[in-house]
């Protein structure tokens, strides 16, 4: 299977992800660990192929080369409603930048180590993070990331679950 991690094209597009999470291990239904060969899991068809590329800019930001994002290194540091969190990443000015924005559920998942299960090592802090993305069915709910577990959670954007960590794309 051809990466296209490999090509030059896509790894200097803004915008380009990674579809692997980095798991490089199966699991059987029971969730003892399997040979991926042949499972069409997650770990077969990208495990060790995938890999962020991650930089601590010691800025506050982190970058990530594979995707082309850059992340807030820490959270707001406190739980905030959907809406909150919103306008903080909108309103965030970092590392001279001030095109921050709260993620997608697409995007915030990149931050997570579902090997290691937990954030990759170069965040400050692992917690519930607001997504930008509400809810297709209810659009007064939208989708967060419970890093408790590493699933994708869809809660009510009133209530105060979730703090924001923003990013932002690499230019």
């Amino acid at each position: 299977m051809s990466s296209c991690e490999d090509c030059e094209e896509c790894s200097s597009t803004p915008g380009y992800y990674s579809l692997g999470s980095g798991q490089t291990t199966c699991y059987d239904t029971d969730g003892y660990p399997r040979s991926c060969v042949g499972t069409g899991e997650d770990g077969e068809r990208y495990g060790v192929s995938f890999a962020h590329s991650w930089v601590d800019n010691g800025d506050g930001t982190v970058s990530d080369l594979n995707s082309g994002l850059m992340w807030q290194q820490s959270s707001n540091g406190s739980y905030v409603a959907w809406q909150s969190a919103l306008d903080y990443c909108n309103g965030l000015s970092l590392a001279g930048y001030s095109d921050w924005y709260l993620p997608t559920i697409g995007e915030i998942w990149q931050m997570y180590d579902y090997q290691a299960g937990t954030c990759y090592s170069v965040f400050s802090g692992c917690s519930d993070f607001w997504s930008s993305t509400s809810g297709p069915a209810s659009p007064s709910y939208a989708y967060d990331l419970y890093t408790g577990y590493g699933y994708i959670s869809y809660e009510d954007k009133t209530v105060a679950v979730s703090p924001a960590r923003c990013v932002r794309f690499e230019n």
